[in-house]
């Protein structure tokens, strides 16, 4: 079923570590839902695959876990 877009979403934050699936699709998916959205992700600093996977998938960001807490607040600056 394809979702509406929420028009108000402006950043979509991604744990990694939640995809058990296929990383491009999931991204994808909440692309199609918050078009407009600055897409963060984030993931274990080992899960090499899943980093790749959101770079290569379209993720504004893609930051390991310790990068993602050191910038989380300036996400909402």
């Amino acid at each position: 079923a394809k979702l509406e877009p929420a028009a108000d979403c402006s950043l979509a934050i991604i744990d990694l570590t939640e995809i058990t699936g296929d990383v491009a699709a999931a991204v994808a998916l909440i692309k199609e839902r918050c078009p407009q959205a600055r897409l963060v992700a984030f993931g274990s600093h080992v899960d090499v695959v899943k980093l790749n996977a959101a770079k290569t998938a379209g993720c504004d960001d893609v930051w390991a876990r310790g990068m993602f807490v050191q910038q989380l607040p300036t996400l909402f600056g």
